[in-house]
This record gives structure tokens, sequence and C-alpha cells, in this order.
């Protein structure tokens, strides 16, 4: 990016980190983009995901996206899927209206634009790979890369297998930004304040369902109420959790402590299974990986890596229990301690 795309990059006010990039869209073009640049899912997304290896198609296609007000991660994974439904022969370039392939700008574009105004295959993938892959029926379902419907993000579980048990439990699904990455966690004493000081190998999965709790209430749930920039608050930045709480109590004049920081989140986590469960969800059926995680990775920093169901299911019991619940269900005992037993009357 630095050698091609890149013109500078920009940063929130008094931010040192800079992440915002901003961009040129042609080689030869020393106009900025007015969108800025992409970042890491936009990269992946509409990059190795499409087989898109040209870093000026890239930040074209990104915004593109910025520009009809489509989420890179969704577009792409639905774009992905359409890709992947030709190539298999469950759907032909003479249904869709015109020929479109991996790699290729100009369909990409096409594919993006018909999403956007719902028109032609785009009516159909505007609502996401899960309710794509009901209608076009046998073979498009097993293809289909979502939880609970939310198409998953850049992060394959089978390389960081806490990032599967969160997307599972996830209110919304496959959302990257629930819980702290595993590879934060790898050495000793990453947070050693919420209990976590023995490091555990982003490959494994025995043993995460205490990370992957308390991180998503720590880090998933309470950063999005705090509206705090959660790239300052992983393992070696610097918000710690000392200067969260200290910054809290003296913006609002509370006497909070981590303690109860901590239950504040697991509160929010457990109100949002709560609504959850209200509006129909099935645990059993919903807090699952799609079956391709359980494919073997053939090559790649994780190759040999994959996510056994039986493993998974012992997990995910584990989480369970943690957090108080039983088949995926807040537990009356769970719920009046957090001052929800409100909720046991819908």
């Amino acid at each position: 990016m630095k050698g091609s795309i890149q013109i500078r990059q920009k940063t929130c006010y008094a931010c040192p980190v800079a992440c915002r990039n901003v961009v040129r869209l042609q080689e030869i073009e020393e106009k900025e983009s007015p969108y800025g640049g992409p970042k890491y899912e936009a990269v992946a997304s509409l990059g190795s995901l499409l087989l898109v290896d040209d870093p000026y198609v890239i930040t074209r296609l990104n915004h593109r996206c910025n520009d009809l007000g489509l989420d890179v991660i969704s577009a792409c994974v639905s774009v992905s899927f359409l890709l992947e439904c030709l190539e298999r022969g469950i759907l032909s370039s003479e249904e869709i209206g015109f020929k479109v392939d991996w790699g290729d700008e100009e369909g990409i574009v096409q594919v993006l634009e018909e999403i956007a105004a719902k028109k032609g295959i785009g009516h159909l993938l505007s609502q996401g790979v899960k309710r794509a892959a009901a209608e076009l029926g046998p073979g498009a379902e097993e293809i289909a890369v979502h939880v609970k419907g939310l198409e998953v993000a850049m992060h394959d579980p089978r390389g960081k297998k806490g990032m599967g048990l969160s997307y599972a439990t996830s209110h919304k699904g496959a959302d990257h930004m629930e819980v702290m990455h595993d590879e934060a966690f790898q050495r000793d004493n990453a947070l050693p304040e919420l209990g976590l000081t023995e490091g555990i190998d982003r490959r494994r999965l025995k043993g995460k369902a205490e990370l992957v709790k308390k991180t998503q209430e720590y880090w998933g749930t309470m950063a999005d109420c705090l509206v705090i920039c959660k790239f300052f608050m992983t393992p070696s930045r610097p918000f710690t959790s000392d200067r969260i709480i200290k910054s809290i109590n003296y913006i609002t004049g509370w006497d909070m402590s981590l303690d109860e920081y901590m239950e504040t989140g697991e509160r929010i986590f457990n109100l949002c299974r709560m609504y959850n469960l209200r509006e129909g969800m099935e645990p059993r059926k919903e807090d699952k990986l799609p079956v391709r995680f359980s494919v073997v990775l053939s090559k790649g920093g994780s190759k040999g890596e994959s996510i056994s169901e039986d493993l998974f299911k012992q997990e995910l019991e584990d989480y369970y229990e943690l957090r108080g619940w039983k088949e995926g269900v807040p537990t009356e005992e769970t719920l009046k301690r957090l001052k929800l037993d409100f909720t046991l009357e819908e």
C-alpha cells in the first residue's frame, strides 16, 4: 500500500495510531479518494476473497462499496458466494444476465451495484447469503459462510479458535469485534487483572471459554457502550483497565470498580441474549459455525487446522456453564443475580 495507493495517513484528534489511509484510485492520479483507503477487512474481502491482487482495483472496489453504502464484509462474502455458485453450476451466467468471474473488476462492480439497487441477482444477494442459499436450495447452503445470518468476517476461526466460539455465541453472528483476538493471548499475563494469566495458543480450542466470555464483556460489550476505540484496549496498548475505570469515574463522578465494570458487561450481554430469545432465537440451532470450518486448511500459517464439531460442542458447553446458561438460555438464578429477572415476564 505504501508503495502504491497510499498518499498519506490521517488520524482522529490526538491519536498516535493514524489508521485512516488517504489513497489514490489510479496509478497516475494525485487526487485522493474522498472516502479514504481500505483497511484490513476491505483488503481481505475485496482482495484475497475475490482473488483480486491489484491494490488499485481493491481501492476502487472499496470506494464503490462506500459510495453505495455497502458493508465490505457482507457484500464481498455475498459476491464470493455468487462466484462459487457459478463455479459449481448452482447458477449460470445466463440466469444472472451477465458474466462475472474471480478477480474481474468490471463484473464485481456490476454485482455490487445490483446488490445496492436490489435488482437482478442483486435482489437475492441483498438479503445476505443465508436467505440467498435457502432460496437456491441444495448445494448452496453448504457453501454459505455465515453465523446467525451475518456473513463471516475476514478472520478464519480455524487459525484462532476463540474467535470461532465468539462468532457462534455473539448476538448478531460472525462479528470480529465482539471478542479480543486469540493471538494477543499467546503470551503469559496478557490481562492478569481479568485472571487471564496463562498463555494459550491461538490454534487451541480447549480452554478458550473463559477468555471469550471475559473479553466479550470487557472489550466487545463495554467498549461499544463507552464509545472507546477498541484498538487502544487490547493487551500491551495504553488504555489499560486501570485507566478505563479512572476515566469513567472522573467523567461521571461514580466510584465504579473493575468488578462492577465487568458485571455491567455481563448484564448487558445477558440482556441481549434474552432479547434474541424473545424474538425467537433457538440457541442449539444457531450457536454454531458453518460446516466449512470443519474442513482442514491445506496451506498457509494455519495449515492442518480445522474445528472439530465434537470439540467445539464440548467448549460451547463449558462456555454455557461459565455464563450460567442452560442450553444457551440464562437460568433464573443468573438473571436474578444480574437484576434481569424482569425479562422472565416476556
